[in-house]
């Protein structure tokens, strides 16, 4: 399923909320994110602005038959914070493309969500959890985000804005 067009209304041109898990297992129970030590920030592959990506229907060029959805960049990850069991982070959509519009109304419409983080992983381990056993990334970079139609963690919340959130981590009365 890809994300759907709406042209009617401006778009919000910002995004923030909880895009992983950490310490928890992903949705098929089978990886789970090492929080980074304490006072060690979440480490990037590259600096930021990171990708942040979506799955869209093709457009195919004049004369070319159309293909399923392809990955595609809509916008930028500018900060990531690790605050308990959460990974945080908030960005900005692209709203100069259309691809960067109809992910931020998608996002807005609730008809996706932020899926899943990216990462490079470093070193990992294994444990077992809850009866199974689980990959656990234990030194990771994030390369990018990701928004699709399901989300890879439990309990992700990721919310289209229209001005810049105050900060990554919310204060403990605004946090979800």
């Amino acid at each position: 399923m890809g994300i759907m067009t709406d042209t009617t209304a401006q778009p919000p041109g910002h995004w923030h909320g909880v895009v992983a898990r950490l310490g928890v297992p992903d949705g098929d129970g089978q990886s789970l994110l090492e929080p980074p030590p304490p006072g060690q920030g979440v480490t990037t592959a590259t600096p930021y602005p990171l990708p942040l990506h979506a799955l869209l229907p093709d457009r195919p060029a004049i004369g070319m038959a159309p293909g399923g959805p392809t990955l595609r960049e809509v916008g930028t990850v500018d900060d990531l914070a690790a605050d308990g069991d959460k990974l945080w982070g908030r960005g900005r959509f692209h709203l100069d493309t259309e691809d960067g519009r109809d992910a931020a109304r998608s996002l807005e419409r609730g008809e996706s969500t932020l899926a899943a983080v990216s990462i490079r992983v470093d070193e990992q381990a294994y444990r077992t959890v809850d009866g199974r056993q689980v990959t656990v990334y234990t030194r990771f970079a994030v390369l990018a985000a990701m928004i699709t139609d399901s989300s890879r963690f439990p309990d992700t919340v990721v919310t289209a804005l229209r001005e810049p959130p105050a900060s990554t981590v919310p204060a403990p009365a605004d946090a979800r």
